[in-house]
C-alpha cells in the first residue's frame, strides 16, 4: 500500500467508515507483532496482548494521527510505548530461552543474523534492544526511528552508536572467551 493510499484510507476511517481499519490491521499486524516479540524477548503471550492493545489504541486515537507523518512510524511508537510500559510495570527484564529458538532455514543469512543478534539482545536493556531491533531487524530508517522514539533524527545515530558499543561489550564478555 502506498503512502497516499494509506492516507486516503485513514481519512475514510476518520470520516466514519470504521470497517476499513481492518485493512490497516492486516497490513501492520504481523510486523508489529514480531517487533513486540523481539522487544519482549520471545514472550508470545505479552507480544500478542501488546499487539492487540496497540491496535486498540491506534483505533481509538486515529483522529489524533498527523497525516504528514508515516502511519507505520506512529503505530510502531504506540507499540514501543506499550512494551516499555509493560517492562516497567513488571519490573523485570525479559529473558529468552535461546535453546527454544528455531531457525527454519540456516542458509538464509538474514535469519542467521537475527538469531545471532537475538542472542545478544537478551542481555541489553530495553532501550538499546529496541533501537537495534528497529535498525537492523525491522530495517527502519533513522528518521522513522526518531519518530517512533520521539527524538530528533540526529540523536538516533548517537543512540545507535551507544547501543552498538554496549552490544560489542557484551559480545566480548560473553562470547570472546569461548572462541
Amino acid at each position: 500500500m502506498t503512502v497516499e493510499e494509506e492516507k486516503k484510507l485513514i481519512q475514510e476511517i476518520i470520516s466514519g467508515n470504521l470497517d476499513k481499519f481492518q485493512i490497516l490491521m492486516e497490513e501492520y499486524q504481523r510486523p508489529i507483532y514480531f517487533y513486540l516479540l523481539k522487544i519482549l524477548n520471545g514472550n508470545v503471550q505479552d507480544a500478542e496482548d501488546m499487539t492487540a492493545e496497540t491496535f486498540a489504541t491506534g483505533y481509538l486515537k486515529l483522529t489524533s494521527f498527523n497525516l504528514k507523518l508515516k502511519f507505520s512510524s506512529w503505530l510502531y511508537r504506540i507499540a514501543h510505548n506499550k512494551a516499555v510500559d509493560l517492562i516497567r510495570k513488571n519490573r523485570y527484564n525479559y529473558i529468552i530461552d535461546i535453546d527454544k529458538l528455531e531457525i527454519s532455514d540456516n542458509k538464509n543469512k538474514k535469519l542467521s543474523l537475527e538469531f545471532d543478534l537475538q542472542k545478544i539482545l537478551q542481555f541489553l536493556d530495553p532501550k538499546d534492544r529496541s533501537i537495534l531491533i528497529m535498525k537492523y531487524i525491522e530495517e527502519l530508517k533513522n528518521k522513522e526511528i526518531a519518530e517512533v522514539l520521539n527524538i530528533k533524527p540526529n540523536a538516533v545515530g548517537v543512540k545507535l552508536h551507544r547501543a552498538i558499543t554496549r552490544a560489542k561489550k557484551i559480545i566480548n564478555q560473553r562470547y570472546a572467551r569461548r572462541a
